[in-house]
């Protein structure tokens, strides 16, 4: 029980980096049953500016929609992690590239709706990566680092 809630963020009630630590350490003890693992990377790009305009309880607020949001697109196949202020990774076992695009299609479309019909005074607003785990990676902790490099790179954002 304790462990349990050492694990999980308190904000968000996702997985925290203290979970991702551990389970990058049980990903790479077993590299060869994971090569169906893949994973999205996001950042909420407006978050400090909803901090500093509306106050941190709205944008606290929005981390926990965003959660909520990120949970309902994935319904059980993936686990949300919160690794940074602004940042979640989702890691989905078992699945293949298309089955990929049409998880992160759900996800691009949720979002849209919540922010086309919801009358908070923000929109979740986000750059995102994706990739397939593969064998160019020599380690889980490159993988992760691809995808977040990629997630600065590219312009995925939702607006």
């Amino acid at each position: 029980m304790q462990s349990d809630l050492a694990e999980k963020d308190s904000l968000t009630d996702t997985f925290n980096k203290t979970f991702f630590y551990k389970y990058i350490n049980k990903l790479n003890k077993n590299k060869e049953s994971n090569q169906n693992l893949a994973a999205i990377k996001i950042n909420l790009i407006n978050l400090l500016i909803v901090n500093n305009k509306l106050g941190h309880a709205i944008g606290d607020e929005m981390l926990i929609n965003t959660a909520r949001l990120l949970k309902k697109s994935f319904l059980k196949k993936g686990i949300i992690i919160r690794t940074d202020i602004n940042e979640f990774l989702i890691l989905i076992h078992s699945v293949d590239k298309y089955e990929l695009d049409m998880l992160i299609f759900n996800m691009n479309k949720t979002i849209y709706l919540y922010n086309k019909r919801s009358n908070k005074p923000y929109k979740i607003k986000f750059n995102f990566s994706y990739a397939l785990y593969n064998n160019e990676f020599h380690t889980f902790d490159e993988f992760f680092d691809y995808l977040k490099i990629k997630m600065y790179e590219n312009n995925n954002s939702l607006i």
